[in-house]
């Protein structure tokens, strides 16, 4: 039988935590049409009162206890914190006054008597949809779980859902080990190039609502400067993806030169080698970069920092699951690309030059966008093993006909049966951090065709003796012998 994913609620009580107890509800009862149901709810081996919102259960915020964090309630401020106190792996769900609404609904919208509110919360430095059941703020649990590694199983047959924590002790060394491993930094080398490609044509962009405020902003100063270059239309001119222009960055020796430092793939002729540098060079002095570098550095620090907390559990998790042992994981820097579209990012396959080791980045987001992390940080691990079965990967090819036109497999930047093999892998394995049938099925509408089988075979990996490479060696075989 499958498994039904139950989403819980950790409620967060605006109100003095310790004076606050809630005992006396029955099977049946109803408060805002909140209904207290026949499911038992399970932290640790402790029954604890539950509820039902919406057909999702839902438990009170003083239970978290019960996971060994604490809870402490800021009056002045009205911020109430939720702390794991272990150490060197702090974890905290913050609630404070904003008027920034949430995720998904706008503030005032009701749900059967739940109203969604004014009230902020965030995990770990990311924000979550909030609102309020009977003057008291609530969360989904599986948004707090991916991030601290508690965990939540649903038994069918007894009707129990079972959460379970703290945070294991193996997750807790591997978060300490990635702490070490990731380098937040905005690099000027990568900051030069976006903000040549915007100059020159780059208007590419996801977001219906528009470019980000700092994209926005550097494109409006360099337009007021009225450079005049070799080519103030060198994006536009050249027609080359943009990602290629991040691809040779990563060979050169960065800012203020740009000198090539090594050999770059054929794919990349299409932009001269040299011209690039030269143009990036002089683009660099009359924009007089680092003056613009440094107006604009706290924005990029400020959106690095919301990343700080979250990001080391997922990269963590990930880590574990593919059985990564430390002396496989690389030392990487982590950029968000403020000047890229919307939910852009690239991963750490190879070393980025310019600051000699790996580089992770994301683009802009409304709030971490930790998908899109675990996404580039697989394709570091990923791609090179499917590089290495190319060969295998491409006797496959015959199942090319199946991906649908139109579909962003069969655009420019995917449109070869390997990029769809791996994308497909790679997001298959996204889903086990998201949990997320909605994500699978999207990735197949968008012709990544094998992502649905690929979810579906990682649920054996666990059991699996050999090394991810045989295991994907073992996924192809099996293809094989399905489609003949």
């Amino acid at each position: 039988m499958k498994k039904r994913k139950i989403a819980i609620v950790i409620v967060v009580l605006v109100l003095l935590i310790s004076s606050i107890t809630y005992s006396n509800s029955r099977i049946g009862d109803k408060i805002n049409d909140v209904l207290f149901t026949d499911i038992v709810t399970e932290i640790n081996g402790q029954e604890v009162e539950s509820f039902n919102i919406n057909g999702s259960t839902a438990i009170y915020v003083s239970e978290a206890k019960k996971l060994g964090y604490q809870i402490n309630w800021d009056g002045e401020n009205r911020l109430i914190t939720i702390i794991n106190d272990e150490a060197n792996n702090p974890k905290y769900i913050e609630n404070k006054l904003d008027d920034s609404g949430s995720n998904n609904h706008q503030i005032g919208d009701k749900i059967n008597d739940v109203l969604f509110t004014d009230i902020v919360t965030k995990i770990n430095g990311q924000e979550v949809e909030s609102f309020n059941i009977n003057g008291s703020t609530a969360i989904f649990v599986n948004s707090f779980t991916k991030i601290s590694g508690v965990t939540i199983n649903w038994n069918p047959e007894q009707r129990k859902v079972i959460v379970s924590g703290e945070v294991s002790e193996k997750l807790n060394n591997m978060i300490g080990i990635v702490k070490n491993k990731i380098v937040f930094k905005n690099d000027i080398s990568l900051f030069t190039t976006y903000a040549f490609m915007n100059f020159t044509g780059y208007d590419d962009e996801n977001n219906q609502q528009g470019y980000h405020e700092v994209r926005s902003m550097i494109k409006e100063d360099l337009k007021k400067l009225d450079l005049q270059l070799k080519d103030n239309k060198y994006y536009l001119n050249r027609n080359v993806n943009n990602h290629y222009y991040r691809h040779i960055l990563s060979k050169t020796e960065g800012a203020p030169d740009f000198i090539i430092k090594s050999q770059l793939p054929s794919y990349l002729n299409k932009l001269s080698i040299n011209d690039l540098s030269e143009h990036l060079e002089e683009f660099y002095t009359k924009a007089n970069i680092s003056e613009l570098y440094e107006k604009y550095n706290h924005y990029y620090e400020k959106e690095m920092e919301l990343y700080s907390e979250s990001i080391y559990p997922v990269i963590a998790k990930t880590n574990l699951f593919l059985d990564i042992k430390e002396s496989q994981i690389p030392e990487f820097y982590f950029q968000v690309n403020l000047q890229d579209a919307y939910w852009r990012g690239s991963g750490i396959a190879t070393v980025y030059q310019p600051l000699g080791k790996p580089m992770l980045i994301t683009g802009p987001s409304y709030t971490p966008n930790l998908i899109n992390v675990v996404h580039e940080y697989l394709h570091g691990f990923i791609t090179p093993i499917n590089n290495e079965l190319n060969e295998e990967i491409e006797e496959l090819s015959y199942l090319m006909k199946e991906v649908p036109q139109n579909t962003q497999a069969t655009s420019s930047s995917y449109n070869n049966w390997f990029s769809i093999f791996d994308e497909s892998l790679i997001r298959a394995l996204d889903n086990r951090y998201l949990d997320d049938k909605g994500y699978i099925e999207s990735a197949m509408r968008h012709g990544f065709i094998l992502t649905e089988y690929f979810a579906e075979r990682f649920d054996e990996y666990g059991k699996f003796n050999g090394t991810l490479k045989e295991f994907i060696c073992m996924l192809i075989i099996d293809l094989q012998e399905e489609n003949h």
